[in-house]
Order: structure tokens, then C-alpha cells, then sequence
């Protein structure tokens, strides 16, 4: 696919393992990769999402529906800072423990 040449040996260890596995009575299969598509929505669901999130907006009022997306917003900010903070605590108590401990 991409156009490089594959090495040599790493053919001689994959017809190796083949060899092995048809031996033991096992199939290999080679190629592969995902081949799905996803779920699709069709259009009466695609039809009712969009319904829903108009009636969302409507029965609670606009400014309801975007004060929701942004405390969601600023509670992943509040995470993201309490982790690297905690982080940034745990490398501190890290130094002083060689600290401590160098001096003994």
C-alpha cells in the first residue's frame, strides 16, 4: 500500500509463524483492518435528533440551552486544571522525597 519494500526478515519470521499455526491446524488470515462503516442514523432519526434539540431550545429558552454547554465547558477546564495542578504537587513532593532521602 504505502510502497515500502518490507524487509526481508520480517517475511521470514511471518511465513515461519503461517507455517507454524497451518501446522497446528490453525487458519491465518492476512489483510484485514476494520472494514465497517459505522452506525448510520437514518433520517427519521437524524430528523427526531434535530427535533428534540429545537424543542430543547424552545421549551427552556436559548440561553438556557448554551449556559448548559458552557458549565459543561468549564467543568472539563476545572478537571484539566485540578489534574495538572495535582500533578504539578505530586513532581513537587517528589523532589523534596530526594531531597530527604539524598540527605540521610
Amino acid at each position: 500500500m504505502s510502497g515500502v519494500e518490507i524487509p526481508p526478515e520480517l517475511v521470514e519470521l511471518w511465513n515461519e509463524y503461517k507455517t507454524q499455526q497451518e501446522s497446528e491446524g490453525k487458519k491465518v488470515k492476512s489483510g484485514g483492518g476494520f472494514s465497517g462503516k459505522g452506525y448510520k442514523f437514518d433520517d427519521t432519526e437524524a430528523q427526531l435528533a434535530t427535533e428534540m434539540r429545537k424543542f430543547q431550545k424552545h421549551a427552556l429558552g436559548e440561553q438556557y440551552y448554551f449556559s448548559n454547554i458552557l458549565r459543561s465547558i468549564t467543568i472539563a477546564i476545572r478537571r484539566i486544571y485540578l489534574f495538572l495542578l495535582f500533578q504539578g504537587y505530586k513532581i513537587r513532593m517528589m523532589m523534596i522525597l530526594k531531597v530527604i532521602l539524598s540527605s540521610k
